[in-house]
């Protein structure tokens, strides 16, 4: 029925919401921890007086963490516009 289709629906964009909101805080977690490396590898004497082991831990940590953070964006644009033609379809 046309009841039970718009009950569907409703749940479904209810849903995609709540992704989009855990990508974006996904999102913005990543971002923190990226900025918190980038900071820690550009304060004064970082590379002179940090072991060349952790160095290379941090920019590893750091490359990890910007690969998670592309593949969050892409979840976040992807349910978006899975909402966007969720709602398109409503009107």
């Amino acid at each position: 029925t046309a009841y039970s289709d718009q009950r569907r629906l409703k749940s479904q964009r209810a849903q995609l919401r709540r992704k989009i909101e855990q990508a974006e805080e996904a999102c913005h977690q990543l971002e923190k921890k990226i900025q918190a490396i980038e900071s820690q590898m550009a304060a004064d004497g970082f590379y002179q007086q940090t072991p060349r082991e952790e160095q290379l831990q941090l920019v590893n940590q750091k490359n990890q963490l910007e690969e998670q953070l592309l593949a969050a964006m892409e979840q976040w644009e992807k349910v978006s516009l899975e909402l966007q033609q969720s709602e398109a379809y409503a009107t």
